[in-house]
């Protein structure tokens, strides 16, 4: 753990693949006590300390240096900026910036230092300003739309994100963006559009629910497609779950036509059995001829049914060869 205890964390980076930790403070004035961890080793380390003692300093990491920006020393905001040498294991002054500032935030855009927002002791500032190492001065940056003091920053896909933060007035949860190519901030996100006629392809501006790297225009726009409608099932549903419109009459028809087939059946065997009782007795006339026969509806392709239409009576026998 950390050797010195602090009310006000400390502003932390990565450094060679370890944890570097800048000041903070102890409840009476900023520390300029600095700690390194390794988490191979699972070990803490000591680092020179700073020039001046300071908390809430802006801290960052860029061509292998530590740079600790502004913070408070103990009442004052401070404009100075001190940057570390890994080699050397020493912080060095470099040129101070225009504004005081404490709780900014700091990364790298186009090759420089940037510092965002921050709180110059009676104001939240909207103000930013650039470093450029190779000259070793301090320019203003573009002005952010909205004051953040202490805002978080970072950089994705070479653009500089700033969120949160206190206004002087209420807590923020918006965001805004830099866009590296034009410097300026926008709360919105550009991305690619190609036209419907699939011509060149145009810019248009979506909100902040869109994600920062949109995806192109010949992928559908959600990540994963609708659900089918529940009407529309892989398995058809049992009948039971089905619309019963329109079904009465199909039940009626089907419920007459058995009625109806059954209903033959039963008088045509009851005429059989008709004929078969009222039939003499053997050898007390000859067997009855074929046209006897084709008389009594007993004919050798026998009785036949004609339907009748769905809900009329049942079906008649007829006689096929005629009276």
């Amino acid at each position: 753990m950390l050797h010195c205890f602090l009310l006000v964390p400390p502003g932390v980076c990565a450094l060679n693949g370890k944890i570097c930790c800048v000041g903070g403070w102890n409840g009476k004035y900023g520390s300029r006590k600095c700690e390194i961890y390794d988490p191979v080793t699972n070990h803490w380390a000591p680092m020179a300390s700073l020039n001046v003692g300071r908390y809430q300093a802006a801290v960052t990491m860029m061509h292998g240096l530590v740079y600790a920006v502004g913070g408070c020393d103990s009442w004052t905001c401070l404009t100075s900026v001190e940057v570390y040498d890994p080699a050397k294991d020493q912080w060095s002054f470099i040129a101070p910036m225009a504004t005081n500032r404490r709780g900014a935030g700091v990364s790298r855009v186009n090759g420089k230092l940037i510092v965002v927002g921050g709180h110059d002791g009676v104001h939240s500032l909207s103000t930013t300003e650039l470093y450029d190492p190779a000259e070793g001065t301090w320019t203003p940056g573009p002005k952010m739309l909205s004051r953040r003091a202490n805002v978080n920053v970072a950089t994705v896909g070479g653009r500089l994100f700033a969120v949160g933060g206190f206004s002087g007035k209420q807590f923020l949860n918006t965001m805004e963006l830099l866009d590296p190519r034009t410097m300026s901030w926008s709360t919105f996100i550009a991305r690619r559009a190609r036209g419907l006629s699939g011509g060149s392809s145009s810019s248009e501006e979506c909100p902040e629910a869109v994600c920062a790297e949109a995806a192109p225009a010949s992928e559908a726009v959600c990540a994963e497609p609708a659900p089918a409608p529940e009407a529309v099932c892989a398995e058809p549903a049992p009948a039971s779950a089905l619309s019963t419109e329109g079904n009465d009459e199909e039940v009626a028809s089907v419920e007459v036509k058995a009625s109806v087939e059954v209903k033959a059946s039963v008088e045509v065997k009851a005429t059989v059995e008709d004929v078969a009782s009222a039939a003499p007795a053997e050898g007390d006339i000859p067997a009855a001829s074929a046209e006897g026969e084709a008389s009594s509806g007993l004919g050798a392709e026998g009785p036949t049914t004609e339907a009748r239409p769905c809900g009329g009576d049942a079906a008649t026998t007829t006689d096929t060869t005629g009276a």
